[in-house]
């Protein structure tokens, strides 16, 4: 079980550090929409058409991969609380008990993230 739990870990914790670069394009897409939408002249923005229809489905799959990142990241925060949890409070049984429950939330809410993660592609791939 430990074993396991510190596999997941080291997967999540390389996950985040590879998507710190989506983080990044996501607010040069920001600041491009930005700047594009302050250079039109009418104050409208047409949908479907123009640079807001090229950048919206990459800036979305973008936010989405950034969400499913950061929920890892607090999956391992919870398991890492609940694992400190559980060793620090060793002889108690109700701290132990809370600190195993902790975990298998964290690891219930990793399994849903997980399951969202396809069907939300899926989404994003249909509408492009």
């Amino acid at each position: 079980m430990k074993t396991i739990l510190l596999s997941l870990c080291l997967l999540l914790t390389i996950g985040l550090f590879l998507s710190s670069s989506a983080k990044a394009d996501v607010k040069s897409d920001l600041d491009k929409l930005g700047t594009d939408l302050n250079a039109k002249q009418s104050g409208q923005i047409i949908v479907g058409s123009g640079d807001l229809a090229t950048i919206g489905p990459g800036l979305i799959t973008k936010i989405f991969n950034l969400v499913i990142s950061v929920s890892g990241a607090i999956f391992l925060v919870m398991v890492l609380i609940g694992g400190v949890q559980y060793l620090v409070g060793a002889g108690n049984e109700e701290t132990t008990s809370k600190a195993k429950r902790l975990m298998l939330d964290a690891v219930i809410g990793l399994l849903l993230v997980l399951a969202a993660w396809p069907i939300g592609t899926f989404v994003i791939n249909t509408i492009k």
